[in-house]
This record gives C-alpha cells, structure tokens and sequence, in this order.
C-alpha cells in the first residue's frame, strides 16, 4: 500500500517547486543544493 506521500499529483517524487515552496527558498537554491553546487 504505497501512497504518494500526501502530495495531490499523484506522483512519488516531489517536484522541485513542491520542496522550495516547503522549504520556504528558491527553485535554484533547491537545485544546486540537489546538484551540490555552492
């Protein structure tokens, strides 16, 4: 019984607009932190 983690679009994975928006931070910084950029 796997659910999707609460998230509405159905999809395992969030989205990196789903993590900046709950981290309260930027799409970039959200993406250099998963890149590991500076």
């Amino acid at each position: 019984m796997a659910g999707n983690g609460g998230r509405g679009r159905g999809g395992g994975r969030p989205t990196l607009e789903e993590v900046a928006a709950r981290a309260g931070v930027g799409r970039g910084t959200v993406s250099r932190v998963i890149n590991g950029s500076p």
